[in-house]
């Protein structure tokens, strides 16, 4: 297995293992792997049953019937079980390959069937999106670096369904600081054995623990084995800042799985979020992408519907309806060519200069169907073309197209063409076969209600491939010609499926897989501030002497961040 890469497997029982390795990630990876084995037995006091039954009380309260259910940082399935032996349909996420090992054989010796993602929680991508999302057991305290935290929240907020609930726990600083400390703590079961000693370092607040366990072989002779493991611990300030940031509303605090609120003694805190829903992503399914392929592999497709990403960007960037066809394109087809890159972190931007009123666009995609995107002028106004038909060729104007991927090399494969028309479709399948040396259709389309909603959107990309035949590429060009535009297709209810069976149907098609597509800015406060700390001792100085605050927004999700005078006054010091 190459670890290097993203790979994906389906057991025979259902249950998937989802590898992914990073070198950022070897402290977390490091723990819970030979201790995975005997994980449980020294977790027999934690009391799953009276959690389980504390969550589901709160799904009560909240009005939430949810039917499926991920668990971000599931260990070894103490809680992942349970929830799949009661119906509903569970995702395990964990770091640690060997404590999913661990839970994927309870599922199998239960008969039961999950999805397990050996997953980074700062970077989890769900299959599917989830109608409650857990983190039990102080999982969320192993995120040890700054800005960790919120990318954690962002994860789970754009696998989240609409008025979903995120249920996690955290140990306190005050267990880390009083309880933990610097005390040793000794366990001796039947056949194992550990020793648990603290260190905490309460200037960095982090917690770094040695676990020296003793497992007794065959031979009755007992092996010795050390892992270290580092938890930091977060003011509940940290964590609902961090929680407001990325679009939660907390509702309650409790005391370690009691109705009872936090005390200044207090080891362990559930926290009960929800989603706010005017920032809500959608992740649903709704829209989508699917990836397939035609004439016995010679030719490959892409086709996607878009409507709610479109809607989402309109919303935030409040868009005239002819900037929102332009970027709701763009969007679309940034969509599509995100899901041609092959790794986890790849992605693709493209961007759009030119001389008129628009000025320009810049939209980016990754493989996972997630995209973002401006247009510099979003106010343009300008006539239609003709009744029903938006002018964005006449909006952009004359300029240049830039396609930049980034795959992992160290440097970016860039790509520039001129614009042949504006029109986005058009110069895509200009610059496939310029620059890619790709023969390719691109069909692209937006339709915007006159209330400036979006009524529909989506697209497709046809490409062929070295061995295509001459009778097929013949048959493919008839095809195109012949067919509806792509607005009127999207107008009539077509779905992508339809769109390609259109297309491609007479063609050996094969519908390879479907990913949801999703409007997703990682943006963050963390991120601003590294920003505002890289502009220099002197720039900060003189906005702290001069303005006594800062007020910075994302350019992609037009998020604002507002920094007061201490806080500057402390990336000062940062910056010294």
């Amino acid at each position: 297995m190459n670890k290097g890469k993203y790979l994906l497997f389906l057991l025979e029982n259902g249950i998937i293992l989802d590898y992914g390795n990073k070198e950022s990630e070897r402290k977390r990876m490091n723990a819970y792997t030979d201790f995975a084995t005997v994980y449980d037995l020294f977790m027999e006091e934690v009391p799953y049953d009276q959690w389980l039954s504390f969550l589901e009380e709160i799904w009560r309260k909240e009005g939430l019937e949810p039917q499926v259910i991920a668990d971000f940082g599931c260990g070894t399935g103490n809680l992942l079980v349970p929830l799949t032996k009661k119906g509903y349909r569970t995702m395990g996420v964990d770091l640690s390959f060997d404590m999913l090992c661990q839970a994927e054989k309870k599922l199998r010796e239960a008969g039961l069937s999950s999805i397990l993602l050996e997953q980074d929680l700062t970077e989890v991508s769900l299959p599917e999106a989830a109608d409650c999302i857990i983190s039990v057991c102080d999982s969320l305290n192993y995120l040890t670096e700054d800005g960790e935290l919120s990318a954690a929240f962002a994860c789970v907020k754009a696998s989240l369904r609409q008025g979903g609930l995120f249920l996690f726990d955290m140990n306190t600083e005050y267990k880390f600081r009083e309880v933990l400390a610097q005390n040793t703590y000794a366990v001796t079961e039947e056949n194992a054995a550990y020793i648990w000693e603290n260190d905490y370092d309460p200037e960095e607040k982090i917690n770094a623990y040695a676990v020296n366990f003793f497992i007794e072989g065959n031979d009755g002779r007992y092996e010795r084995t050390e892992e270290v493991h580092y938890e930091r611990a977060y003011s509940v300030e940290e964590i609902k800042t961090a929680l407001s940031e990325n679009g939660f509303t907390l509702l309650g605090m409790y005391d370690d799985y009691t109705w009872e609120s936090p005390k200044e003694d207090c080891q362990r805190i559930v926290f009960v979020a929800k989603g706010q829903s005017k920032k809500r992503r959608k992740y649903n399914m709704q829209d989508y992408i699917i990836r397939a392929t035609a004439g016995n592999g010679s030719i490959r497709a892409f086709a996607a519907t878009t409507r709610e990403t479109v809607q989402y960007a309109r919303e935030v960037h409040h868009t005239s309806p002819v900037a929102s066809a332009a970027l709701g394109r763009m969007l679309t087809a940034a969509a599509m060519m995100g899901s041609m890159l092959k790794g986890d972190k790849d992605l693709v931007t493209l961007q759009i200069r030119s001389l008129g009123p628009l000025k320009g666009i810049v939209v980016s995609g990754d493989s996972h169907g997630r995209v973002k995107g401006y247009v510099f002028n979003p106010n343009v106004d300008i006539p239609s073309k003709y009744p029903g038909k938006l002018d964005v060729g006449g909006a952009i104007g004359e300029g240049y197209m830039s396609v930049i991927r980034d795959i992992g090399l160290k440097e970016p494969y860039a790509g520039r063409i001129q614009l042949v028309s504006g029109e986005i479709a058009e110069d895509l399948t200009y610059y496939f076969a310029q620059s890619d040396q790709t023969p390719s259709s691109v069909g692209l389309g937006v339709l915007v209600e006159t209330d400036t909603s979006i009524r529909r959107a989506g697209g497709f990309i046809i490409q062929l491939m070295p061995e295509a035949t001459e009778e097929m590429i013949s048959k493919l060009e008839q095809r195109l010609n012949t067919i509806p535009y792509v607005t009127d297709l999207l107008d009539m209810g077509k779905t992508p499926e339809d769109i390609l069976e259109m297309i491609l149907g007479d063609m050996d098609l094969k519908i390879m897989d479907k990913m949801p597509v999703e409007f997703y800015c990682n943006c963050s406060k963390e991120r601003v501030e590294k920003a505002l700390i890289s502009i220099g001792k002197e720039e900060l100085e003189k906005i702290i002497r001069e303005d006594k605050k800062a007020n910075l927004h994302c350019h992609f999700c037009n998020k604002e961040y507002n920094f007061t005078e201490e806080e500057l006054k402390e990336l000062l010091e940062s910056a010294k």
